[in-house]
């Protein structure tokens, strides 16, 4: 069997990236020819480690360089991008014969379906639906001649966006989606199926006694480490702080802002926000608390990973996955108010107060994590891939 992964940047430090790279591992292993098409260089350094069966291959397109021109032109570019991108892709598969094409809701999501060479497509998507929808609620050149879906957005009463997505979406084979929760959000979709993440790394386990709390995210709007760094200026008002700092681990365009709220909060000695890191099953061995601040998720990686470690976590009721994997008030807590400063802060101090309760959460917690095994969900997906290819 053959398979390729459609997605922009695979040499990033994100979840998806993460996954991408852990599943094409896990299918050479099972005997699957695998090869990711990427829009950087496959000379660029990868950030995880990739089996050298996997082939990676470079489209030499960069949707990235036109990111700051001006919206007109960054439009126009665009579509003349798309052109070239579908033009790459359409080649390639005629020339490859691949049995399965997956999308990772990218750039390719739009034509994807449409390009008629044999194979079965599908398409991915690792954040909830709000977050898919909003996130390309953009003006695009092409878009201009989608009317049928511009009068059904008016009698629908959902935005242009949304019923765009949702027909895109139903061109495709099959329409993978992390959790129920987000499976519910879509709908009657007769394509949609559930299968999660699963984590690969052996952890190390905590012992919940140093007095460190992590995170592990992208420094970006969605991530809500703004909300995050509001919280903690409450949490060091309170006498047990002391001697406890919160670390955080990634990359991403807010950093510098990130950092200027910190220092305008006097935050310095409290909050660290380091670069992303390729030892962090050791940084979550060496913490005893896990944060999720997330604005949104589609299912966050690193709370699995945190949990997988045996750390208590702590995280906003967002959508999609935290609620799925953490059980309140016995392997972590649930702030159900998105951006509830105060609530969150009352938890970090609930826990850093009682060992025992830290303790025996992080033992829960690691049990947990025992739900979501690469076992598992391998065989989901090579179970979807034989139904797919004897279609």
């Amino acid at each position: 069997m053959k398979i390729v992964y459609f997605i922009n940047y695979i040499h990033a430090s994100g979840g998806m990236e993460r996954m991408v790279v852990n599943k094409a591992n896990a299918f050479v292993d099972k005997g699957i020819d695998v090869s990711i098409v990427t829009c950087l260089p496959k000379d660029k350094n990868l950030f995880f480690e990739i089996d050298s069966r996997v082939k990676i291959v470079d489209t030499n397109i960069d949707y990235q360089k036109i990111e700051k021109r001006n919206a007109l032109v960054k439009s126009i570019s665009h579509f003349f991008l798309n052109i070239k991108h579908k033009a790459f892709i359409k080649k390639y598969l005629f020339e490859n014969k691949v049995d399965i094409a997956i999308s990772m809701h990218k750039e390719e999501r739009r034509f994807l379906p449409f390009i008629k060479d044999g194979s079965k497509k599908i398409i991915e998507i690792h954040y909830d639906k709000g977050a898919a929808t909003f996130g390309h609620n953009k003006f695009r050149f092409s878009n201009l001649i989608r009317l049928d879906s511009l009068i059904k957005s008016l009698i629908l009463k959902k935005s242009f966006a949304e019923i765009v997505e949702m027909k895109m979406i139903s061109r495709y084979d099959k329409f993978i989606v992390l959790t129920h929760e987000d499976a519910e959000q879509w709908g009657n979709l007769s394509n949609i199926s559930v299968i999660p993440n699963f984590i690969n790394s052996r952890p190390i386990l905590s012992n919940c006694e140093n007095k460190n709390v992590i995170s592990v995210g992208r420094y970006n709007v969605v991530k809500g480490y703004d909300m995050l760094i509001n919280s903690w200026a409450e949490v060091v008002k309170n006498d047990i702080a002391k001697g406890w700092h919160l670390n955080i681990y990634g990359e991403g365009e807010l950093k510098k802002k990130l950092q200027n709220q910190i220092n305008n909060c006097n935050l310095q000695s409290y909050i660290t926000l380091n670069s992303a890191t390729q030892h962090i099953v050791e940084k979550y061995a060496e913490s005893s608390i896990y944060i999720l601040s997330s604005r949104s998720e589609g299912f966050p990686m690193v709370l699995l990973e945190a949990m997988s470690a045996g750390i208590p976590a702590i995280s906003f009721a967002c959508k999609c996955g935290p609620k799925d994997m953490i059980l309140n008030g016995e392997s972590g807590f649930i702030i159900d108010k998105v951006g509830d400063v105060n609530t969150m802060a009352y938890r970090i101090i609930e826990l850093m107060k009682d060992d025992n309760k830290r303790k025996e959460m992080g033992r829960l917690s690691s049990q947990r994590a025992l739900l979501f095994s690469e076992k598992n969900v391998v065989s989901k997906w090579i179970k979807l891939f034989e139904e797919l290819s004897s279609k």
